[in-house]
Protein backbone atom coordinates (compact mmCIF):
# COMPACT_ATOMS: atom_id res chain seq x y z
CA UNK A 1 0.00 0.00 0.00
CA UNK A 2 1.33 3.47 -0.80
CA UNK A 3 2.31 6.00 1.85
CA UNK A 4 -0.25 8.79 1.63
CA UNK A 5 1.23 10.98 4.34
CA UNK A 6 2.94 13.31 1.88
CA UNK A 7 -0.43 14.57 0.66
CA UNK A 8 -2.14 17.33 2.63
CA UNK A 9 -5.88 17.84 3.07
CA UNK A 10 -5.28 21.35 4.40
CA UNK A 11 -8.40 23.47 4.10
CA UNK A 12 -10.63 20.47 3.47
CA UNK A 13 -13.49 19.35 5.71
CA UNK A 14 -14.10 15.68 6.44
CA UNK A 15 -17.44 15.01 8.12
CA UNK A 16 -17.31 11.77 10.15
CA UNK A 17 -20.89 10.66 10.82
CA UNK A 18 -21.98 8.33 13.59
CA UNK A 19 -18.90 9.13 15.68
CA UNK A 20 -19.03 8.53 19.42
CA UNK A 21 -16.75 7.20 22.13
CA UNK A 22 -14.18 5.10 20.27
CA UNK A 23 -16.30 4.89 17.10
CA UNK A 24 -14.94 6.64 14.05
CA UNK A 25 -11.87 7.68 16.04
CA UNK A 26 -9.24 6.00 13.90
CA UNK A 27 -10.78 7.41 10.73
CA UNK A 28 -11.04 10.90 12.16
CA UNK A 29 -7.51 10.83 13.51
CA UNK A 30 -6.07 9.62 10.21
CA UNK A 31 -7.84 12.40 8.32
CA UNK A 32 -6.74 15.01 10.86
CA UNK A 33 -3.16 13.83 10.45
CA UNK A 34 -3.46 14.63 6.75
CA UNK A 35 -4.48 18.19 7.62
CA UNK A 36 -8.26 17.95 7.24
CA UNK A 37 -10.64 19.81 9.51
CA UNK A 38 -12.60 16.92 10.98
CA UNK A 39 -16.21 17.36 12.09
CA UNK A 40 -17.32 14.55 14.40
CA UNK A 41 -21.04 13.99 14.58
CA UNK A 42 -23.35 11.82 16.68
CA UNK A 43 -26.05 12.33 19.28
CA UNK A 44 -23.88 12.47 22.42
CA UNK A 45 -22.03 15.76 22.86
CA UNK A 46 -19.98 14.53 25.85
CA UNK A 47 -18.51 11.66 23.84
CA UNK A 48 -17.78 13.97 20.92
CA UNK A 49 -16.01 16.45 23.17
CA UNK A 50 -13.78 13.66 24.51
CA UNK A 51 -12.92 12.40 21.04
CA UNK A 52 -12.23 15.86 19.65
CA UNK A 53 -10.03 16.72 22.64
CA UNK A 54 -8.02 13.55 22.19
CA UNK A 55 -7.45 14.22 18.49
CA UNK A 56 -6.60 17.88 19.10
CA UNK A 57 -3.94 16.86 21.59
CA UNK A 58 -1.99 15.40 18.68
CA UNK A 59 -3.25 17.68 15.93
CA UNK A 60 -4.24 21.06 17.42
CA UNK A 61 -7.52 22.59 16.26
CA UNK A 62 -8.17 19.84 13.73
CA UNK A 63 -11.28 18.28 15.26
CA UNK A 64 -14.61 19.57 16.46
CA UNK A 65 -17.50 17.49 17.75
CA UNK A 66 -21.08 18.68 17.39
CA UNK A 67 -24.11 16.60 18.34
CA UNK A 68 -26.86 16.10 15.79
CA UNK A 69 -29.82 13.85 15.22
CA UNK A 70 -28.46 10.72 13.55
CA UNK A 71 -31.32 10.48 11.09
CA UNK A 72 -31.36 13.98 9.65
CA UNK A 73 -28.72 14.81 7.04
CA UNK A 74 -29.86 18.43 7.07
CA UNK A 75 -28.53 18.65 10.64
CA UNK A 76 -25.17 17.38 9.43
CA UNK A 77 -25.04 20.01 6.74
CA UNK A 78 -25.64 22.67 9.37
CA UNK A 79 -22.61 21.35 11.24
CA UNK A 80 -20.44 21.73 8.18
CA UNK A 81 -21.80 25.24 7.61
CA UNK A 82 -20.85 26.13 11.16
CA UNK A 83 -17.27 25.01 10.63
CA UNK A 84 -17.05 26.81 7.28
CA UNK A 85 -17.96 30.07 9.04
CA UNK A 86 -14.69 29.82 10.95
CA UNK A 87 -12.80 30.42 7.72
CA UNK A 88 -9.96 28.73 5.88
CA UNK A 89 -12.17 26.08 4.30
CA UNK A 90 -12.51 25.35 0.59
CA UNK A 91 -16.26 24.77 0.24
CA UNK A 92 -15.76 22.80 -2.97
CA UNK A 93 -13.62 20.24 -1.15
CA UNK A 94 -15.91 18.63 1.40
CA UNK A 95 -15.86 14.93 2.20
CA UNK A 96 -18.17 12.69 4.23
CA UNK A 97 -17.65 9.25 5.72
CA UNK A 98 -19.15 6.99 8.34
CA UNK A 99 -19.58 3.35 9.31
CA UNK A 100 -22.58 1.25 10.27
CA UNK A 101 -25.27 3.82 11.15
CA UNK A 102 -22.84 6.43 9.82
CA UNK A 103 -22.53 4.38 6.63
CA UNK A 104 -26.27 4.41 6.15
CA UNK A 105 -26.29 8.14 6.74
CA UNK A 106 -23.44 8.64 4.26
CA UNK A 107 -25.39 6.74 1.61
CA UNK A 108 -28.52 8.74 2.38
CA UNK A 109 -26.75 12.10 2.49
CA UNK A 110 -25.34 11.81 -1.01
CA UNK A 111 -28.81 11.02 -2.35
CA UNK A 112 -30.07 14.29 -0.85
CA UNK A 113 -27.25 16.77 -1.62
CA UNK A 114 -24.39 17.22 -4.06
CA UNK A 115 -22.27 19.47 -1.85
CA UNK A 116 -19.78 16.72 -0.91
CA UNK A 117 -16.95 16.12 -3.36
CA UNK A 118 -16.13 12.67 -1.97
CA UNK A 119 -17.84 10.07 0.19
CA UNK A 120 -16.75 6.83 1.86
CA UNK A 121 -19.53 4.56 3.12
CA UNK A 122 -18.41 1.79 5.45
CA UNK A 123 -20.39 -1.36 6.43
CA UNK A 124 -23.60 0.28 5.34
CA UNK A 125 -27.21 -0.39 4.41
CA UNK A 126 -28.85 0.74 1.19
CA UNK A 127 -32.07 -1.30 1.21
CA UNK A 128 -33.92 -1.47 4.53
CA UNK A 129 -36.27 -4.18 3.34
CA UNK A 130 -33.43 -6.53 2.40
CA UNK A 131 -31.68 -5.69 5.67
CA UNK A 132 -34.83 -6.62 7.62
CA UNK A 133 -34.76 -10.14 6.16
CA UNK A 134 -31.04 -10.93 6.35
CA UNK A 135 -29.23 -9.02 9.14
CA UNK A 136 -28.30 -10.70 12.43
CA UNK A 137 -29.73 -7.72 14.32
CA UNK A 138 -33.48 -7.63 14.93
CA UNK A 139 -33.81 -5.30 17.92
CA UNK A 140 -34.65 -2.43 15.57
CA UNK A 141 -37.96 -3.92 14.48
CA UNK A 142 -40.28 -2.49 17.17
CA UNK A 143 -38.80 1.03 17.05
CA UNK A 144 -37.25 1.68 13.66
CA UNK A 145 -40.20 0.46 11.61
CA UNK A 146 -43.85 0.20 12.50
CA UNK A 147 -44.51 -2.82 10.29
CA UNK A 148 -42.79 -5.60 8.37
CA UNK A 149 -41.62 -4.95 4.77
CA UNK A 150 -44.56 -6.73 3.16
CA UNK A 151 -47.00 -4.81 5.34
CA UNK A 152 -45.68 -1.36 4.46
CA UNK A 153 -43.28 -1.61 1.50
CA UNK A 154 -43.61 2.10 0.75
CA UNK A 155 -42.14 3.07 4.13
CA UNK A 156 -39.10 0.83 3.70
CA UNK A 157 -38.54 2.02 0.15
CA UNK A 158 -38.89 5.71 0.97
CA UNK A 159 -36.20 5.47 3.66
CA UNK A 160 -33.76 3.35 1.63
CA UNK A 161 -30.84 5.13 -0.08
CA UNK A 162 -31.01 2.77 -3.06
CA UNK A 163 -34.48 4.14 -3.90
CA UNK A 164 -32.94 7.57 -4.50
CA UNK A 165 -29.68 6.42 -6.11
CA UNK A 166 -30.52 8.16 -9.39
CA UNK A 167 -29.79 11.50 -7.68
CA UNK A 168 -26.24 10.63 -6.58
CA UNK A 169 -23.39 12.59 -8.18
CA UNK A 170 -20.75 12.26 -5.43
CA UNK A 171 -17.85 9.83 -6.05
CA UNK A 172 -18.39 7.01 -3.57
CA UNK A 173 -16.13 4.41 -2.00
CA UNK A 174 -17.80 1.44 -0.30
CA UNK A 175 -15.94 -0.59 2.35
CA UNK A 176 -17.28 -4.00 3.32
CA UNK A 177 -16.26 -7.04 5.34
CA UNK A 178 -17.08 -10.33 3.64
CA UNK A 179 -18.22 -11.86 6.95
CA UNK A 180 -20.33 -8.92 8.07
CA UNK A 181 -23.74 -10.25 9.07
CA UNK A 182 -24.82 -7.07 10.83
CA UNK A 183 -24.92 -5.07 7.60
CA UNK A 184 -24.58 -7.74 4.91
CA UNK A 185 -22.65 -6.39 1.89
CA UNK A 186 -25.29 -7.71 -0.53
CA UNK A 187 -27.86 -5.36 1.02
CA UNK A 188 -25.60 -2.34 1.32
CA UNK A 189 -22.37 -1.72 -0.54
CA UNK A 190 -22.99 -4.13 -3.38
CA UNK A 191 -26.29 -2.50 -4.29
CA UNK A 192 -24.88 1.02 -4.29
CA UNK A 193 -21.80 -0.12 -6.19
CA UNK A 194 -23.74 -1.83 -8.97
CA UNK A 195 -26.23 1.02 -9.32
CA UNK A 196 -23.56 3.73 -9.48
CA UNK A 197 -21.44 1.72 -11.91
CA UNK A 198 -24.52 1.41 -14.12
CA UNK A 199 -24.98 5.18 -13.91
CA UNK A 200 -21.26 5.78 -14.57
CA UNK A 201 -20.77 7.65 -11.29
CA UNK A 202 -17.19 7.19 -9.96
CA UNK A 203 -17.32 4.39 -7.41
CA UNK A 204 -15.14 1.63 -6.01
CA UNK A 205 -15.82 -1.18 -3.57
CA UNK A 206 -13.17 -2.47 -1.16
CA UNK A 207 -13.92 -5.88 0.36
CA UNK A 208 -11.93 -7.39 3.21
CA UNK A 209 -11.91 -11.22 3.33
CA UNK A 210 -12.92 -12.76 6.62
CA UNK A 211 -13.77 -9.45 8.26
CA UNK A 212 -16.95 -8.81 10.23
CA UNK A 213 -18.82 -5.68 11.25
CA UNK A 214 -15.95 -5.06 13.69
CA UNK A 215 -13.36 -4.49 10.94
CA UNK A 216 -12.36 -1.00 12.08
CA UNK A 217 -12.11 -1.97 15.75
CA UNK A 218 -10.91 -5.56 15.99
CA UNK A 219 -10.13 -6.62 12.42
CA UNK A 220 -6.76 -7.97 11.38
CA UNK A 221 -4.16 -5.22 11.99
CA UNK A 222 -3.10 -5.13 8.34
CA UNK A 223 -6.73 -4.76 7.27
CA UNK A 224 -7.33 -1.91 9.69
CA UNK A 225 -4.30 -0.10 8.28
CA UNK A 226 -5.37 -0.76 4.70
CA UNK A 227 -8.88 0.52 5.46
CA UNK A 228 -7.48 3.88 6.53
CA UNK A 229 -5.16 4.02 3.53
CA UNK A 230 -8.08 3.42 1.18
CA UNK A 231 -10.15 6.16 2.83
CA UNK A 232 -7.30 8.68 2.64
CA UNK A 233 -6.52 7.62 -0.93
CA UNK A 234 -10.12 8.26 -1.99
CA UNK A 235 -10.17 11.66 -0.33
CA UNK A 236 -6.83 12.48 -1.95
CA UNK A 237 -8.28 11.59 -5.34
CA UNK A 238 -11.46 13.66 -5.17
CA UNK A 239 -10.49 16.49 -2.83
CA UNK A 240 -6.96 17.04 -4.13
CA UNK A 241 -7.10 15.55 -7.61
CA UNK A 242 -4.17 13.23 -6.99
CA UNK A 243 -3.77 9.79 -5.50
CA UNK A 244 -1.24 7.03 -5.94
CA UNK A 245 -3.86 4.47 -4.93
CA UNK A 246 -6.72 5.75 -7.06
CA UNK A 247 -4.98 7.61 -9.85
CA UNK A 248 -7.12 5.88 -12.48
CA UNK A 249 -10.37 5.61 -10.50
CA UNK A 250 -13.52 6.40 -12.46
Amino acid sequence: MPNTSRFSLEGRVALVTGASRGIGSATAEALAEQGAQVVLSSRKQADLDDEAARINTRFPDRAVGIAAHAGRPEDLEKLVDEVIKRGGIDTTKLGVTGGSGGGVLTNWTITQTDRFAAAVSQRSISDWSAFWYTADFTLFQPTWFRKAPWEDPQDFAARSPITHVAKVTTPLMLINGDADYRTPPANGGEMMFRALKYRKIPTVMVRFPGETHELSRSGAPRHRIERLQHIIGWMDKWLLGRSELYADAK
